[in-house]
């Protein structure tokens, strides 16, 4: 099991609170903290539900953080034939996949480095979210130890399966290279993405990974250097801008689920809470800022084609609203 140390790391200590200070500070400020007070929705394991469940997606969304100065977050994902993930036992998972090529995830994913795991079958409209450590890594395996696992409602998930595909030949890192604005590319891939995973971190709660969806387009770049998105309603848990309250960064990862291109970006990030903006919005409860610090842009490195997408119901209505 868990030793009692890494728990507490997440509050997941007998009586203890298992929200920190940002989470806090902003179920205050929505009001949801009487409904979080006494709740704690981690499990100190994996369920065998859970284990199940993973054993059967093409690819796992993961966060992590640079090591340095900046501390940024990094999000990506991992993909395999299903089955590439193995939770052994109730508190580890074997990976059996490497990082894309030009992902940076390569550097990052060393014994020691603390990961939080997105688990999505949008088909499905199912996910759920584990936190961990790399104990251990080999070319091609990636060992976890996990010490919290918690389920998430099926809120802005559009419809679309996924398989695992594997280009014929390896791809360029050409294209890789970091850039401190948004090119073109990434631009129009932006202006048509409806969905994003989000990268945050909390220094000692450690890094986190969400998901995000809207109507295409729903993540903005008014110009090269920012990116904003809408928050809409959601579990009153506020893991993601709980941790951007605290940390001001944020990394995102958006997939162009037809050409299989990527978009990484990464930097300082602020919660919007001006009613002018935000009432620009439909939907929006209020808005974040993503100041660019950044950018990759990686054509056709994805390996999974995606079925046609059913747009949510309840992102068309919130949006068109």
């Amino acid at each position: 099991m868990v030793s009692d140390t890494s728990a507490r790391a997440l509050g997941l200590d007998v009586g203890s609170t298992p929200w920190h200070e940002g989470e806090i500070a902003m179920q205050q400020r929505a009001g949801t903290r009487d409904d979080m007070r006494d709740h704690n929705p981690y499990n100190r394991f994996i369920p065998p539900e859970y284990a199940a469940f993973m054993a059967t997606l093409p690819c796992i969304v993961i966060g992590t953080v640079r090591p340095g100065d900046n501390s940024l977050p990094h999000a990506s994902i991992l993909a395999g034939e299903p089955g590439f993930v193995d939770c052994v036992d109730a508190t580890h998972v074997l990976v059996r996949a490497s990082p894309l090529v030009g992902d940076p995830l390569a550097g990052l994913l060393v014994a020691g480095a603390r990961v939080g795991i997105l688990a999505i079958e949008p088909q499905a409209r199912r996910r759920i979210r584990l936190s961990g450590t790399v104990s251990s890594t080999q070319p091609g395996l990636i060992r976890i130890d996990v010490v919290a696992a918690w389920g998430n409602c099926p809120q802005y998930i559009h419809a679309r399966a996924a398989e695992f595909a594997p280009p014929a030949q390896p791809r360029s890192t050409a294209a890789a290279r970091a850039q401190s604005t948004l090119d073109a590319s990434a631009l129009a891939l932006l202006r048509k993405a409806d969905t994003m995973f989000i990268a945050s971190n909390h220094a000692t709660h450690g890094p986190d990974v969400s998901h995000r969806g809207g109507l295409p387009g729903f993540v903005v770049a008014a110009d090269a250097s920012r990116v904003t998105f809408p928050d809409f309603k959601g579990n009153g848990y506020f893991q993601t801008l709980g941790n951007i309250s605290v940390s001001s960064t944020a990394a995102l990862f958006v997939p162009d689920f037809e050409t299989g291109d990527a978009l990484f970006l990464a930097g300082r990030a602020s919660i919007v809470d001006d009613a002018a903006r935000v009432q620009q919005v439909p939907g929006a409860l209020r808005l974040v800022d993503i100041d660019v610090a950044e950018a990759r842009f990686v054509p056709g490195v994805v390996p999974l084609r995606w079925s046609p997408v059913r747009l949510s119901r309840q992102v068309v209505k919130l949006q068109s609203s």
